[in-house]
């Protein structure tokens, strides 16, 4: 396993540390011996920490927005996952975490893609949309996770909790510290065993260093309460030389060093060592409760004070960073005094809790395994594996009628094999697994799909309308190409439950022809689409005419009310059922004025609300909007993408007036009487299975005076028509079953 951690910088600073102490942990703690680790980042101090334990480092300008630096380091850490062959790639902050994120989006690199959020950050919106969390997002505490789901809607179960790791073997109480080396300091600093120590380490930016400009305000009076107080203050960065100067002023006032500035340093141990109180947050917090030290936990995110079991929750939720935590003047001074006067045995349990603390959160052992738990099921969930089917169709689009069919085909392939492996080709892959239980990649990932087809034993194409070219030569020439993939590949292929045409065009109807016949199994839908196979000619693979797969969906959608749906605004009077779609029409106007008048007509004449369905929010939502903004009645807006809901809702509802083939489907299954608006011929193919073709109305000749006279008919003959498509559901059902049982059989032919 190759991982590349990516940075912005090396220097000092708690998730640089928690870097290095991650890449020591997964290299100490890796019983298999089979991680090799490297490190891209624009360098600093602890890049010599690195070297110590052979990680190579790569200098990379990822610790800004200059958009030149971006792009330079966008190609330099794409050279090393290619060259180096990089398994996971773990990004440490936003900027690596947007670059990252681009290069996987981008480019056709088989690598997995995790971050870790070490902290939590405003940002303007517009950049808070760029933000890139990976596969996976750690984080180091509970309000972090919390922050993230809130602030930048990561899913809760993409997120795992991976708190800070301490050395404790380095980081423990040093019995020779006169044998620690202080001349690599900035600040001219010789250790002095009769004196005692006030030690604060941070990254000494602006941003960062609110605690340490406080210590150096309480510095009078610090001393006034032992003499033989000192300050150290270890650490760099932008704001160095105002505290530095800030406290020589203090010195200059006392007529001697009382505070030190110590700059920035690798082995923090010595000075945590020397400490009487340390005073802090975050991981130098826990190094020196690991030192059993007394920690004064405070920070730029607030104060929390003298570290003990009292405040060890907040302390733990926070990562030991104190946030909305409000600081306050005098309880800092109170703590250090209170210190000072403790009694040695109450000192010692204070220093020992501290240790107790740190061996049972925060070990590096805990810190590795899990990390590498997170890392081996990703890489498992991804390797180079096997597949029974790869099924591409349209899919992860929020379509409710096209992922019910992708429901309805994997829930009946795992009836017939428990055991059997399926991935789906999907818009929305991460979706597509947590809802299905299955493997799912981008479908215009072609990389991966031409990848996985080679491991894969049979593809089906469908179901639904995919080889047409009313919606757009581009979609037919997307699930040609995919097909014929699959084909030179030399494995299965299927079109199952498939709605063939209208192809229009010539050159199209030649594409089809060369690859359509080609496959090895048709089913079809509709007869209709049993003419247009005829009409171009593909007569080679096995043909058969079955159902939608729909049908074979688990009928289990009955609730008591639709109350339990809370559907606040669905009364309990009578309704009826409109699912509109985006179509071309020759009187695009005339159409809505149509419906809006059939619409008031029913709701005067028959007191049935109207209630529109959304089946596919892109396509269908502004023209149902445009067509509800136009009534002058009471109407009801549903959107939802639960199948089930959906159903149930049907299944109550008078009648169904409908442009969508999967709401008619719907409507069929629930014994609802159906008027169809055909704005395909499958539309019209349905009903005609159903015997209910004087049902069915040509969309671009649609009369209003008609539409009323089919809706008095279906009303005065309900029952009749109930009982008529029940007689047809089962046998619709049984031949949509013949679909899976015809690909099963297929599948047994594989090699």
């Amino acid at each position: 396993m190759k991982i590349l951690m990516v940075c912005m910088g090396l220097n000092i600073g708690g998730a640089e540390t928690h870097v290095i102490q991650l890449c020591s942990s997964l290299l100490k703690n890796n019983k298999k011996n089979n991680i090799k680790i490297l490190v891209a980042s624009s360098g600093g101090i602890y890049e010599k920490e690195l070297e110590k334990i052979s990680i190579k480092h790569f200098k990379v300008p990822a610790d800004n927005k200059n958009f030149f630096n971006v792009i330079k380091s966008f190609f330099i850490i794409k050279n090393i996952i290619v060259n180096e062959k990089i398994d996971i790639v773990h990004a440490h902050a936003r900027i690596p975490a947007f670059i990252c994120g681009v290069i996987k989006r981008f480019s056709n690199i088989n690598f997995r893609f995790v971050t870790t959020a070490h902290w939590i950050f405003e940002t303007k919106s517009i950049y808070s949309r760029f933000a890139n969390w990976g596969e996976k997002t750690f984080v180091v505490s509970e309000d972090i996770k919390k922050y993230l789901i809130k602030k930048y809607f990561v899913k809760s179960e993409n997120i795992k909790v991976i708190l800070n790791a301490i050395d404790t073997q380095k980081f423990k109480k040093e019995r020779n510290i006169n044998n620690f080396n202080f001349v690599d300091v900035k600040d001219k600093f010789i250790f002095n065993n009769k004196k005692k120590y006030i030690v604060h380490v941070s990254r000494l930016d602006k941003d960062r260093s609110f605690a340490a400009h406080e210590i150096i305000n309480l510095a009078k009076k610090v001393y006034n309460i032992d003499k033989n107080f000192e300050i150290l203050i270890i650490g760099d960065g932008n704001d160095f030389d105002n505290l530095n100067i800030k406290a020589q002023v203090i010195n200059k006032d006392l007529g001697f060093k009382f505070i030190y500035m110590i700059g920035a340093q690798t082995d923090i141990k010595r000075f945590l060592s020397i400490a009487f109180i340390f005073i802090g947050v975050s991981r130098s917090a826990l190094e020196a409760m690991s030192c059993r030290k007394i920690v004064i936990l405070f920070g730029n995110e607030g104060y929390l004070g003298i570290f003990d079991k009292n405040i060890f929750e907040k302390a733990y939720n926070t990562n030991f960073c104190c946030r909305d935590f409000e600081y306050n003047k005098k309880k800092f001074f109170k703590d250090i005094k209170f210190i000072f006067d403790l009694e040695e045995d109450k000192k010692k349990d204070i220093e020992d809790y501290n240790r107790r603390i740190i061996n049972k959160y925060y070990s590096g052992k805990l810190m590795s395994e899990n990390t590498l738990e997170i890392y081996e099921n990703i890489l498992e969930k991804y390797k180079e594996k096997e597949f029974d089917i790869m099924i591409s169709g349209y899919y992860g689009f929020d379509n409710v009628g096209d992922d019910c069919m992708l429901e309805a085909m994997i829930k009946n392939f795992k009836n017939k094999n428990k055991d059997i492996k399926i991935l789906v080709l999907s818009n929305n892959p991460k979706e597509t697994e947590k809802k299905y239980n299955v493997i799912s990649i981008n479908r215009f990932n072609f990389f991966l799909i031409n990848k996985f087809l080679s491991k894969t034993k049979m593809l089906i194409s469908g179901g639904g309308s995919l080889i047409q070219d009313i919606t757009s030569t581009h979609s037919l020439n997307y699930y040609l190409y995919i097909i014929k993939l699959a084909i030179k590949k030399n494995i299965k292929v299927m079109l199952l439950a498939n709605g063939i045409g209208p192809i229009k065009k010539s050159k199209n109807k030649i594409k089809v022809f060369d690859v359509i016949n080609k496959v090895n199994l048709i089913t079809l839908r509709d007869e209709e689409s049993i003419d247009e196979l005829k009409r171009l000619n593909i007569f080679k693979p096995k043909i058969f005419l079955t159902s939608d797969v729909t049908f074979s969906c688990n009928d289990d959608y009955h609730f008591k009310s639709n109350t339990e749906l809370n559907y606040k605004s669905i009364i309990k009077k009578k309704y009826f059922i409109i699912s509109i779609r985006n179509w071309k029409l020759e009187n695009y106007n005339l159409f809505k004025k149509n419906i809006v008048d059939f619409c008031e007509y029913i709701l005067k004449n028959y007191n049935f609300t109207p209630v529109f369905v959304i089946m596919h929010v892109k396509k269908d939502l502004i023209i149902t909007r445009q067509i509800i903004n136009n009534l002058k009645i009471k109407s009801v807006l549903l959107k939802t993408n639960n199948s089930k809901k959906i159903l149930n809702l049907i299944s109550h509802a008078e009648f169904v007036l409908s442009m969508r083939f999967h709401t008619i489907v719907y409507a069929i299954k629930t014994l609802t009487p159906i008027i169809a608006l055909s704005c395909d011929p499958k539309i019209c193919s349905i009903l005609k299975e159903i015997n209910m073709s004087e049902f069915c109305l040509d969309l671009n000749n649609l009369d209003l005076e008609i539409l009323k006279k089919i809706f008095e008919i279906i009303n005065k003959n309900k029952i009749k028509i109930k009982e008529e498509i029940k007689k047809k559901l089962e046998f619709l059902k049984s031949k949509s079953i013949i679909n899976i049982e015809l690909a099963m059989k297929l599948l047994e032919q594989c090699i």
